[in-house]
Order: structure tokens, then sequence, then C-alpha cells
């Protein structure tokens, strides 16, 4: 059996009627790799071409979206996100940060607070090691000064959001 014969039994149910690739509209945008290659896999995993793969994730994204965009905090904090993450390339976050703006502004920001000052500990376990090791300070020292830094923003958020305010906003 050909390829051809093999995708064409694929995808024997997916008629004219069915289809609404006629109706489509093409949106030509640059993504990063990252995105790209997402697509790419799940287009694989599903066995569906990367348009519907990318049609849907548009979609999902536009759902949770439009769900931050009443709060103004949470837009401010969308808008932040969009502009380090995506246009600067500045922050490296996880993938689920981004869903997790829309559950809560209290409880996204003292994740991401508490996330910069666990990383910034790491930081600061690995500087001491390699100062040990070497007998190099600069990397301690700078370890040091972002672990405080991290800290202090921490707490500093902590004296403008009392936990009993966070329940009730929540």
């Amino acid at each position: 059996m050909s390829i051809f014969e093999l995708f064409k039994k694929k995808t024997d149910y997916i008629t004219e009627e069915t289809s609404k690739v006629k109706s489509r509209k093409q949106l030509n945008v640059t993504v990063s790799p990252r995105t790209f290659e997402r697509i790419r896999h799940l287009s694989a995993e599903l066995s569906v071409p990367r348009y519907i793969i990318a049609e849907h994730l548009v979609d999902v994204g536009y759902f949770y979206v439009t769900r931050i965009l009443d709060n103004p905090q949470r837009r401010a904090l969308l808008r932040k996100h969009l502009i380090d993450q995506h246009l600067l390339n500045t922050i490296s976050s996880d993938p689920e940060e981004v869903l997790r703006s829309g559950e809560g502004h209290y409880k996204s920001e003292l994740i991401e607070l508490s996330i910069k000052l666990l990383r910034a500990a790491n930081e600061f376990r690995k500087a001491i090691a390699y100062t040990q090791k070497t007998g190099d300070a600069k990397p301690l020292n700078a370890a040091e000064r972002n672990f405080n830094y991290a800290g202090l923003v921490l707490a500093d958020w902590f004296s403008k959001n009392p936990l009993d305010e966070i329940e009730e906003n929540e």
C-alpha cells in the first residue's frame, strides 16, 4: 500500500462539506522556533494538519485572554508578560505562568515572586559551591545580591498585600 493510499484512507471522512478550508483566511505571522516545534509536535502526535493545531491554540488562548481583560490589574500583568516574554524575550518562564495569570491576580504575583526567590536561592547555592571550588568570589557576590533583592521584593509584596486581604480578593 502506498503512502498516498494510507493518507487517503485516514482522511476519507473529510469531505468538502465538512471541511472549512474554503472559508479560511491566511495569517502570516512569525512565531518563535519553540512555538513552531510545539505545533509540529502536536500535529504529529494527533495526526492532523498544523494549521488545525495552530487555530485551536489561538482559540484556547483567546478564551483565557478574554477572561483577563475585564480586570485592569490582570490586564496589566498580561501586557507585561506579553512584552517581557514574547516581544523582548527577557524573562524565561514556564508555560503555566500564562494560565496562572487568568486564575487570580494575587496568586499569580505571589507564585511569580516565589519562583524568582527560589531561582535566586538555587543560583546562590551554586555560587557557594563554585566559590569553594575555585576561590573566585565574584559570582557569589552577584548571586547574593540577586537573592537578597528577590527576598526583599517578596517581603515588600507581603507588606502591601497581607494574606487576609488576598483571601478576600480572590
